[in-house]
């Protein structure tokens, strides 16, 4: 994902407040995972390495 098409959602992914544990992995990194299951059909499991963990994956696209 480049900058300028981040810095188009970006607000969509705003914190909820300054609350909880600190997140692991940008919001950024696990929308382009997201993206990355859509665009080839991999299954959430066969995520690549360079993702995070595809149950994180998962959550943040269930939300």
């Amino acid at each position: 994902m480049t900058d300028t098409e981040w810095a188009l959602v970006a607000d969509l992914f705003e914190s909820q407040g300054g609350r909880g544990v600190p997140p692991l992995h940008s919001r950024r990194t696990l929308l382009e995972a997201c993206c990355y299951v859509v665009r080839t059909g991999c299954s959430w499991r066969m995520l690549p390495r360079d993702f995070p963990h595809w149950d994180n994956v998962y959550k943040t696209f269930r939300r």
